[in-house]
């Protein structure tokens, strides 16, 4: 476990909270790890390989059907799934493994505790969940969407 947390750059005070809860998952390529809609209650950072995230667009030229887009490529020491997980909203987009990947799942509760002994780093999530969420765009400044997002994720950890 310690490897792992090492690998995440956590410090190795957090090890007690996190190792009987994070876990070691493996993806096949074509496989998927997370899917658009569903709930989120993790959080994953890639060890190795590499990840698509798609979402699904109906195209009538040339064929009629159902096609992945591909929004985003994801490799070593990303992370997905923050969106979900910090908010409690639906997965808003399916990420599927493009090569064999070993990725790092870290379930809400064992997140919850670290916020709650670390609570700076609320400020950085904050900015990873603005950067890829379209929903905030709209919104007037900066200063007012990072404090809506803040509000939001305090909320959902009952902060």
């Amino acid at each position: 476990m310690e490897d792992i947390l090492e690998h995440f750059q956590l410090p190795q005070e957090w090890a007690p909270e996190l190792k009987e809860e994070v876990v070691l998952r493996r993806a096949e390529p074509g496989e998927g790890v997370i899917r658009e809609g569903d709930p989120g209650g993790s959080l994953f950072m890639i060890m190795t390989g590499t990840l698509q995230a798609v979402k699904v667009v109906e195209r009538f030229d040339p064929y009629t059907g159902l096609f992945w887009e591909v929004i985003g490529e994801l490799g070593p020491g990303d992370w997905f799934g923050e969106g979900s997980l910090l908010t409690g909203a639906p997965r808003r987009a399916t990420v599927v493994a493009a090569t064999a990947c070993e990725l790092v799942e870290v379930p809400k509760a064992a997140f919850e505790h670290v916020l709650r002994t670390a609570p700076h780093l609320l400020e950085g999530l904050v900015e990873l969940k603005e950067s890829r969420s379209g929903h905030l765009s709209e919104l007037p400044r900066m200063a007012n969407r990072r404090d809506l997002a803040r509000e939001e994720i305090k909320r959902w950890f009952g902060f």
